[in-house]
């Protein structure tokens, strides 16, 4: 009987098994000029876990967040962090086209992590079921869609925002499209290759003293960037249309512009972002692209027992499009569409 008590005695001292821990890291600024858009990404991330917190205690699937500062060699060093931590299973980010393009080698040189980099969520190479028939068929689809000029750049986000935003910048009366503060390879730079796939020719060009006044601006760098070049553009050219990518997003821009008059950018969403929007009406725009990155992010958690048994089907369903959004003289971005647009 004393042997009896004291097995139970140790027994129960022994303590549970430890949950199994699993990592989504998320690379984004938390200091620096862009903090409130990373903390509001990491603000999405954390609802969404919240939301689909796993069905099992044998696992736990926390957010792990590294500021970049919106810098391209702090963004590279937080990969590395990342890619180095075992318990790293996916990882969102960054938020912005130059730190993402920091990245890109660190992370497509390895297979052991899962990247979700906000450009390309909707491209088969990250869909759930990127091997299946009907993957392939949209993406080749949407492919066949890209002018021939631009299907040598190598970020496919990239390319078919060039030519979506051209056909807008037609819609508008512009006569051709000027791409600053990004610089691809030079040989993607065959503008007469372009002129007559997408109607209108795409210069690129970092002087805003040489946009002429049959032109629009599509802006791919930085927001504080964005805002130096619109505001010396604007006294050439005041109303020539101005667009932007992700960061058109970022409070940065907005409060530094000195005019935001025919002033749009665009995001690669897709057809849940209405629904989400109704429910989200606080949230920024662009937090749409870390709720979906974070579900896809869970659905991509491979282990031999699923650790909330959550699948999104949806993801192969969806139909990609480039959601557009017109940022009014008081800073706020509205949801518009092509044909909002004023010519």
């Amino acid at each position: 009987m004393l042997l009896l008590c004291i097995g139970l005695f140790f027994s129960a001292c022994i303590p549970a098994s430890t949950p199994q821990v699993i990592k989504i890291g998320l690379i984004a600024p938390f200091e620096g000029l862009y903090r409130r858009t990373g903390y509001a990404a990491l603000a999405e991330m954390r609802k969404v876990l919240a939301a689909h917190a796993p069905a099992s205690t044998a696992y736990r699937i926390l957010p792990v967040a590294l500021d970049d500062g919106g810098d391209p060699q702090q963004a590279r060093r937080a990969a590395q962090k990342l890619l180095v931590d075992p318990e790293v299973q996916v990882v969102v980010g960054p938020l912005f086209p130059h730190t993402i393009a920091a990245v890109r080698q660190e992370m497509q040189q390895q297979t052991k992590v899962r990247w979700l980099p906000l450009d390309q969520l909707w491209t088969n190479q990250l869909t759930l079921r990127s091997d299946s028939q009907s993957a392939r068929e949209k993406q080749e689809s949407r492919r066949a869609d890209v002018p021939p000029g631009l299907r040598n750049i190598s970020n496919q986000y990239e390319s078919e925002l060039i030519a979506a935003v051209a056909q807008y910048a037609t819609v508008q009366g512009a006569h051709q499209l000027v791409v600053a503060g990004w610089t691809p390879d030079a040989a993607t730079q065959e503008s007469t290759s372009w002129t007559s796939s997408i109607d209108i020719p795409v210069q690129f060009s970092d002087d805003p003293t040489a946009v002429p006044p049959d032109a629009a601006v599509l802006w791919m760098g930085e927001p504080a960037g964005a805002a130096s070049f619109l505001n010396r553009l604007r006294r050439e050219q005041p109303q020539v249309p101005f667009w932007m990518g992700n960061s058109g997003g970022d409070p940065v821009f907005a409060e530094r512009a000195q005019s935001l008059d025919n002033v749009y950018w665009a995001i690669w969403t897709d057809d849940g972002f209405a629904s989400w929007h109704q429910e989200e009406l606080a949230a920024p725009p662009f937090a749409y692209l870390i709720y979906r990155a974070t579900q896809m992010a869970l659905a991509g958690v491979e282990s031999q027992e699923s650790p909330a048994n959550i699948t999104y089907s949806d993801a192969d369903d969806s139909v990609p499009q480039f959601q557009l959004f017109q940022i009014s003289t008081n800073g706020v971005s509205s949801p518009t569409d092509a044909s909002s647009l004023p010519h």
